[in-house]
């Protein structure tokens, strides 16, 4: 890049209330500059004109802030930052420059810059300004994403919240279910299994106990097959409720002590009740009484004892599943109030980041364009902002800024017509002036040539009463001649008269033409005086500091 020298270290302020105004093609050169950036800059409007803008540029700015600029003039978006810029005598002087795209029928044909004053708040940070801080990734998606898409990711985000909240719902109930179900296959039901197993046993031991007591008398044949029909019974029931037991999904210790049980009643039915049975049928009271003391009572009481346990572990086992269980359903109802605090948190979040980011920067363009149409056009330049409200922002910013220009120029050709005014009133005054003398002059040399021609008229008579003789003879000859020669004089005079007198009148209407264009002079100062008014019903004067500055 080429470096602008000289340079000397003084500033030059900018005065407050000024604007520095220039356009350029799409390639930087320079196609227009208002007096007061060829005041400021000190070069001379031939040396602005088909230039480049960075005749202008201080070599104390980093070329990243040129960088940024041109990327995003180029993306359509107008630009912002403090710069420092550079006179023509090496001087250099700090403006708050905004450039906004030129466009022309939805296309972009140059650049317009418009720069002020900048603050020292803005120029103290634009002189210890480092490298420009990336976006952060909330405000890179927040840029991308915009208020039709970032709709789209909110109710998706409502829809996700409402399926997570409906998922957990649907599958706690059903794992509240599913938890009902086991419990009753696994637990339940075994534990009413072995309830009815118990009380099977405990009729089989007390059958076996009166039957031993009933041992020592002669049992009638009809009590001994009472007793052998209720062994029976009790066996059947008693097989029955273990088959049941042993096909039910109970845990794995149960299982193992749902096979000792098993061992046990198979051995009380193989070696105890079936030759209970045959002892009874038979009568043979020794065997049975022998049978009673062996094995019968004792795998009996060995089996019940057994059953017990299992029972015992079926019901801690069933109180350990209802623990995880109301644990398991505690878990998921702190999921689902926890979901539902993230959810909340989210709404409030996205409702801020909408409220920031989408109802503010409205109401703000609201407010400028209200401001706008009140005639204040001093309100801040804002250029910030995302997607459709950042457009918003930067489109009512260009519009603000060549509305701001636009009547800086009528100003500006206002205060000059006038001055031009001002000058043709003084130059028509010196030539109404000059016609009153010239008409004066002519009214006295016409008043002149009237004497002359009756003096000649009346030397005429005289010279003509002199030439007459009383008889006639040389003044009948001179009489001719001299006659001719007054008529000749006086015809002259009488020309001369008329001329004087068109002289006169052209005069007259040359004062005429000249108090019409007098009064038009003073209809077009009137004019002017009217534009003047009508912009000053705008306030073109920036009062706020510039809320950001160019970085390196």
């Amino acid at each position: 890049m080429k470096r602008n020298l000289p340079i000397i270290d003084r500033e030059v302020a900018v005065p407050h209330g000024v604007m520095l105004v220039s356009k350029t093609d799409l390639a930087g050169i320079i196609r227009y500059a208002n007096d007061a950036f060829v005041s400021i800059s000190g070069f001379e409007r031939e040396e602005l004109i088909g230039h480049s803008h960075n005749i202008v540029r201080h070599p104390d700015m980093p070329p990243e802030v040129f960088a940024d600029m041109w990327a995003t003039l180029k993306s359509g978006e107008p630009w912002r930052g403090t710069v420092k810029n550079r006179r023509r005598d090496g001087a250099y002087y700090w403006v708050d420059a905004c450039i906004v795209p030129i466009r022309q029928h939805d296309t972009t044909v140059g650049y317009m810059s418009v720069r002020q004053a900048a603050s020292e708040q803005a120029i103290a940070r634009a002189r210890q300004a480092g490298p420009a801080v990336s976006q952060s990734w909330q405000q890179r998606l927040v840029a991308r994403l915009g208020i039709r898409k970032g709709f789209y990711l909110g109710t998706f985000f409502v829809a996700l919240s409402m399926l997570a909240g409906g998922v957990l719902g649907v599958g706690g109930l059903y794992m509240a279910d599913q938890s009902v179900r086991q419990l009753t296959r696994q637990h339940v039901v075994p534990l009413e299994v072995v309830a009815r197993m118990s009380r099977a046993l405990a009729d089989t031991h007390r059958a076996l106990t009166v039957l031993r007591y009933d041992i020592s008398g002669a049992v009638p044949p009809s009590e001994s097959g009472q007793r052998r029909r209720e062994l029976q019974q009790s066996a059947e029931a008693i097989s029955a409720d273990l088959k049941q037991l042993m096909t039910l999904p109970v845990g794995p210790g149960q299982k193992v002590q749902a096979e000792q049980l098993r061992t046990t009643l198979l051995q009380l039915q193989q070696t105890g009740l079936q030759p209970a049975d045959q002892a009874l049928a038979s009568r043979n009271w020794r065997e049975l009484d022998q049978l009673l003391g062996d094995s019968l009572l004792p795998l009996s009481a060995r089996a019940e004892r057994q059953l017990e346990m299992l029972g015992v572990a079926l019901a801690e086992t069933a109180r350990q599943e209802e623990q995880d269980a109301i644990a398991r359903n505690d878990l998921i109802r702190l999921l689902a109030i926890v979901g539902i605090a993230i959810s909340l948190l989210a709404v409030v979040r996205v409702g801020r980041l909408y409220l920031a980011n989408i109802i503010d920067p409205l109401n703000e363009a609201i407010n400028r364009f209200d401001r706008i149409a009140q005639g204040n056009l001093s309100g801040e330049i804002n250029l910030g902002g995302v997607g459709e409200t950042g457009r918003l922002n930067r489109a009512t910013a260009t519009m603000q800024l060549h509305l701001k220009v636009m009547l800086d120029e009528i100003s500006l050709m206002a205060r000059q017509i006038d001055t031009q005014c001002l000058r043709l009133k003084d130059i028509l005054w010196l030539v109404v002036e000059h016609s009153e003398t010239q008409h004066d002059q002519v009214c006295q040399a016409n008043e002149a040539l009237m004497q002359m021609a009756d003096e000649v008229n009346r030397l005429g008579q005289g010279m003509l009463s002199l030439s007459e003789p009383e008889g006639g003879g040389v003044g009948n000859m001179v009489w001719p001649d001299l006659d001719a020669g007054i008529r000749l004089a006086a015809l002259g005079a009488a020309e001369a008269e008329a001329c004087v007198r068109e002289v006169a009148a052209r005069i007259v209407d040359n004062r005429e033409a000249v108090q019409s264009a007098w009064h038009a002079s003073e209809a077009l100062e009137s004019t002017s005086r009217e534009l003047k008014r009508l912009v000053s019903r705008f306030a073109l004067v920036a009062t706020h500091e510039p809320e950001s500055v160019a970085s390196a």
